[in-house]
Order: structure tokens, then C-alpha cells, then sequence
């Protein structure tokens, strides 16, 4: 409360309005440097020689130097009061000040006065007069050692704080308990978050163990079996638990909140985009993707979850013969206002999902990206609010515009970096092969990632690390060269591949995007892997 600001004996020196200290006879015993520089240095004299006081409107009011000041007096000890000054106006009053719901009150709870604050629990038609009104007050609760008291306000749950002030009046505070039941829900919600991410990460660490127990049994009987048909089933369960592995692992990111990889938004795009355009059989998907490789602050799974998140609630809220547009560009801003936020200006990355639905109503825009809200039956209130935690995460900004014909939502990224480096991912399990063609590619400015078989090498793939081209051997120990190629074609079909192999290029399901016979020279390597 304002009063303990007064229990400091030196206190008076912090105020930038006059203020002094008297005895209980009323003599100035000190004054601030305010004080002194206004009215000249009044110690002992008695208050009641330097100005002539008035009451008004339950307010002391002294007149010094023709100016008019609104004294207000606290008791600091049995013999010692702080007296402040308050440029004084009809319309004014020391307690308008003060953000919080604040009265003077006199001993049987007449209100002698009381700031905007306060008024706006009392209602506007009654006019403010004693605290029994509002409760059943009585003067015992003014001299009780624990001067707090828990009543019901006009409905409205609150807390009663008193604070002596001079000798016949109280200070009065409210604190509203409804808000602070709001506060603990939040920090409870909060919590149950936390412990939720700690759940899904550990939860996530253990599906892996078991993925890589499949994977690897996988493994042995593809190598076991010779039907055609039974090879290709277990390539695609094996496909598929590398593809749950890597939903493991961006879980584990984001119970950690550590995800510090980097994305190509448009190859994200292009990978997705054949589920999007059958995400329904009555709503057109289209696609305005300009090419790019700007690189983005998050990882393509990660931006995979928002587009699947904010791609299915455009097709709930779309009742028969919809549209969707997704759209991405690269553009340059100069400092855009979007709600609640302001873009700086800088290079842009700017990903766009549009519907012709029913639109969100007006009313819950600002809370359907808050944790567990849901305006679906079967929802659990998490989709929406773990697309906004992306977006800031990567240093993004989402802008939402809705109404009763359409909702679009528009991600604006900053652009990470420009991959002007091309990456290439070697594939050779002869070591001295595959530090030749390392050193020849890098010296030619290429980023270049080893791997020393298949397995190794779809395991880089199926991670978020940006790649350009894949150069593998046709023939390894293990997952050989045409099953990565066969992953990478149902999985990531962007990326250019090239197969090398001492046999003829006739021998190879046409997987590839160019053949490099074997044996070959270095100018042919760098030649084919520029040309692509």
C-alpha cells in the first residue's frame, strides 16, 4: 500500500513535489529539496504560519505564495508526521494518481474520498457514501493486526486492505481476487505445459529405442527375402519408421523448445504438397510457390506441423466445394504494421494459407492461440497455440485476417541465410575413393557431407540438414546405392541424385538423375555436379 512508502525517516528527500517533516505541534523539523527551492528554508517555524488552510470537499487546502497546495498528512511515528504538497485543482486529487482502486476512509467508513479506480467497482447510478454499503463493514476491522479482509464486493470477490493514515482517517484498497485466481490459472496452465514437454520428450526417447529395434529386424529379413514384392513391403515399412523417427526427434525438440535448425520453405512445400492436394475430395488445393533457397529459422518438420495445423483447420471450416491457396514469395519489407506487432524492415520469406470458409468469429480471434482453447468438440486446444510457439521461436511473426467469407493466415520469416553454397551428400565405402572426390568437389567451393554406406546416408537424409545432390555408390556392404535412391525418390524428390557404379548404367531402374560410369576423372565429377 502507499502508506509503507512513508515508514523511511528520510523518505521525504525522494519526492519531486514539495514535502516536509513536522512534530506533533506542528513544527517543520524538516524540509526537500523541492520544498526549499520553492518557499526558502521554513525549518522551525510552525506549518500554520507559512499558509492560511481551508477545507474542501473533504480536502485541506493551503494557499502560499498565491499558489494553492493539497496537503496530505501520514503519521510516520507517535510524534512525527510526513506532510506532501499536491498542486491543488478543484478537479484533482492525490489519490488520481494512483493506478490502483484507492479511498480515504474516516473511522465508521464514511468515504471521504476515493480515485476513478475505486468508483469503477462501485455501480454508476449510487452514489459512493459509506463501505457498509458494499459490505458489512464495521470499525473493529480498521484496528485488527492482519488489516486484511476477505469480502464480496458488488458480486465480485475481493480483498480489503486498510492502512492508518492521520489520526481519524484509513487508507482503503481493493484487490480484485478474481484476477489473481486468473494469474494462478495461468501459472498452472503454464505448469501443466512444462510437464507435458517433459512427458512428450521422454516418451519420444523411448519410441526411438523401439523404432530402432524394428528398423534394424527390418533390415535383416530384406536382406533375408528374395520376393520382389515382399522386398518393396518392407522397404516402405522401413521408410516409414525413418519417417517416425524424425517426428520423435522434432518432438523431443520441442519439449526442449531447441530447435535450431534451418529449412528451404519451398522444398518443404513440394514435399508436402501431394498430401495437401488430397487432404479432401470437395476442396481444391492450389499452390502459388515461387522457387527460392532462402533458408528459414526452423526445421522443415517443424514448418511441416504448421502447415498441416493451420491446412486442416482451413478444410474444417470449409462445409461443401472449398478452396485453399497456399502461396509462398520472398520479398523485401520496410517496416509493416500487423496486429499487436510491427516488422522490422529486412528480407522476408512470406508463406500464406488461404480459405474460403466459414470464417472465425471476431470475438475469439485473440484467443484461439492460446494453449487448450478450442472451439472443436474433440480438440485439444494445442494445434493453434504450438504453430504461434514455432513462428517465434524462428523469429517469425504471424498476421491472421478472418471474416464470416474466408480466414487467411500469413507467417512472415526472416531470411536466414541465402544457400548460395551447394551441399552434396557423398556416398562411397572406399575411403580413399571418397576423400579424392571430398577434396576435389570442396575445392570447387562445394559444402560436402560423407557417409560410408546406405544406411548412414538416409539417415543424414531424413534429418534436417539442407542438401543439394546426393552422389552415391551403386554397390555397398549393406543398404545399397539404388534403395537410397529409391528413398529419396518417395521421400525427398527435390533433391538431385546421381548413381556412380563400374557397371553399365542399362543394369539400374532409371532412379537417377545422372550416371557416372566408373572409372571417371575429376573434371567429369565436378562437370556432372554443376550441370545438375
Amino acid at each position: 500500500m502507499i502508506l509503507d512508502w512513508f515508514s523511511k525517516p528520510e523518505y521525504h528527500q525522494c519526492f519531486s513535489t514539495p514535502c516536509i517533516i513536522i512534530s506533533d505541534d506542528g513544527t517543520i523539523q524538516k524540509v526537500n529539496k523541492d520544498f526549499f527551492e520553492r518557499f526558502g528554508d521554513m525549518r522551525g517555524k510552525k506549518i500554520s504560519s507559512i499558509s492560511s488552510m481551508k477545507y474542501y470537499r473533504s480536502q485541506m487546502i493551503c494557499e502560499i505564495e498565491n499558489s494553492q497546495w493539497e496537503l496530505n498528512y501520514f503519521k510516520t511515528s507517535a510524534k512525527q508526521y510526513h506532510v506532501l504538497f499536491i498542486p491543488y485543482d478543484s478537479t484533482s486529487h492525490m489519490l488520481s494518481q494512483i493506478p490502483s482502486p484507492v479511498a480515504v476512509v474516516g473511522e465508521k467508513g464514511n468515504i471521504i474520498s476515493a480515485n476513478d479506480s475505486f468508483r469503477g467497482y462501485t455501480p454508476k447510478d449510487k452514489k459512493i457514501k459509506n463501505l457498509n454499503q458494499f459490505f458489512d463493514f464495521s470499525s473493529s476491522m480498521l484496528r485488527k493486526k492482519l488489516n486484511v479482509e476477505d469480502v464480496l464486493w458488488n458480486g465480485i470477490p475481493m480483498e480489503v486492505h486498510f492502512k492508518k493514515g492521520t489520526c481519524s482517517t484509513w487508507i482503503v484498497g481493493l484487490q480484485d481476487k478474481t484476477e489473481i485466481q486468473k494469474i494462478k490459472k495461468q501459472m498452472q496452465k503454464s505448469q501443466h505445459l512444462q510437464n507435458l514437454g517433459q512427458l512428450v520428450g521422454s516418451i519420444s526417447h523411448d519410441f526411438n529405442n523401439i523404432f530402432t529395434s524394428i528398423k534394424g529386424l527390418c533390415e535383416l529379413l530384406h536382406q533375408s527375402v528374395t520376393e520382389d514384392s515382399v522386398k518393396s513391403d518392407v522397404s516402405e515399412i522401413i521408410s516409414n519408421i525413418d519417417n517416425a523417427t524424425g517426428l520423435a526427434k522434432e518432438l523431443i525438440k520441442f519439449a526442449s523448445q531447441k530447435d535450431k535448425a534451418i529449412c528451404n520453405p519451398y522444398n518443404t512445400i513440394i514435399e508436402c504438397k501431394r498430401l495437401f492436394e488430397n487432404i479432401s475430395a470437395d476442396i481444391n488445393v492450389s499452390f502459388d510457390i515461387k522457387q527460392s533457397d532462402a533458408l528459414i529459422k526452423i526445421s522443415s518438420c517443424s514448418l511441416q506441423r504448421i502447415l498441416m495445423n493451420l491446412v486442416i483447420n482451413s478444410r474444417d471450416s470449409i462445409k461443401e466445394n472449398g478452396e485453399i491457396k497456399i502461396s509462398l514469395l520472398e520479398k523485401d519489407l520496410y517496416e509493416k504494421h500487423i496486429k499487436k506487432n510491427v516488422i522490422p524492415s529486412g528480407k522476408y520469406v512470406i508463406l500464406s494459407i488461404e480459405d474460403n470458409g466459414s470464417g472465425i468469429p471476431l470475438e475469439i480471434q485473440d484467443k484461439i492461440f492460446s494453449p487448450f482453447f478450442s472451439t472443436k468438440d474433440s480438440g485439444t486446444g494445442l494445434g493453434l497455440s504450438n504453430v504461434i510457439s514455432i513462428v517465434e521461436n524462428g523469429d517469425g511473426y504471424l498476421d491472421l485476417k478472418s471474416n464470416p467469407n474466408g480466414t487467411s493466415v500469413t507467417l512472415y520469416f526472416p531470411i536466414n541465410q541465402k544457400n548460395t553454397k551447394k551441399t552434396v551428400l557423398l556416398i562411397e565405402d572406399e575411403d580413399g575413393i571418397r576423400q579424392i572426390m571430398k577434396k576435389s568437389l570442396e575445392r570447387k567451393d562445394y559444402e560436402v557431407i560423407s557417409a560410408t554406406n546406405g544406411a548412414e546416408g538416409i539417415d543424414i537424409i531424413s534429418s534436417d540438414q539442407h542438401i543439394d545432390t546426393v552422389i552415391t555408390d551403386a554397390v555397398m556392404h549393406g543398404k545399397k546405392g539404388t534403395e537410397v535412391l529409391e528413398y529419396i525418390k518417395e521421400n525427398k524428390p527435390n533433391i538431385k541424385t546421381i548413381l556412380m557404379s563400374g557397371y553399365p548404367e542399362t543394369q539400374f531402374e532409371k532412379n537417377f538423375d545422372n550416371f557416372l560410369p566408373k572409372p571417371f576423372s575429376i573434371s567429369q565429377l565436378v562437370d556432372m555436379v554443376s550441370n545438375l
